[in-house]
């Protein structure tokens, strides 16, 4: 969903009461293997603190993040 590296926007949500809504920098993409599921968190450089965050809070970007992109428009890393 979301790649190291890129722009996010962070919106303000009922779990981020301290946290104000502002473009942010996807630093760590973290994946916890459940019984039946797998749980992913963001870790997004906001403000100039590091805050996790889960895909509800984030918006994607792609008119800025086209280098992220591979030819065929799926997301990964170009070389």
């Amino acid at each position: 969903m979301f790649v190291v590296g890129e722009l996010v926007w962070v919106r303000d949500g009922i779990f981020l009461h301290q946290i104000n809504a502002g473009f942010g920098l996807v630093i760590q993409v973290e994946k916890i293997d459940l019984d039946e599921s797998v749980m992913i968190s963001w870790k997004v450089l906001l403000h100039g603190r590091l805050v996790e965050v889960d895909a509800s809070h984030l918006k994607q970007l792609k008119w800025y993040n086209k280098h992220l992109l591979c030819l065929d428009g799926s997301q990964g890393r170009v070389t």
